[in-house]
């Protein structure tokens, strides 16, 4: 899947899920009409809403990883 697809799927995951959140970084840039994002997508949640998330994003078969940093 490339990371345009990703990008939906996780945004309709989130919006599903009731997760307020906002498109940040190249991602955010690209919408407005930047060059596409290569590497990642960036979203930008509450920390109070981070359990959601993970949650809303696992339903969806996205693999959740918690890095140490």
């Amino acid at each position: 899947m490339g990371l345009t697809e990703t990008l939906k799927r996780s945004a309709a995951a989130l919006r599903d899920g009731g997760v307020p959140f906002a498109l940040a970084g190249s991602a955010a840039c690209w919408a407005r009409g930047a060059p596409a994002p290569r590497n990642d997508i960036d979203f930008v949640i509450c920390e109070r809403d981070a359990e959601r998330a993970e949650q809303a994003l696992a339903a969806a078969g996205m693999r959740i990883e918690r890095p140490p940093e």
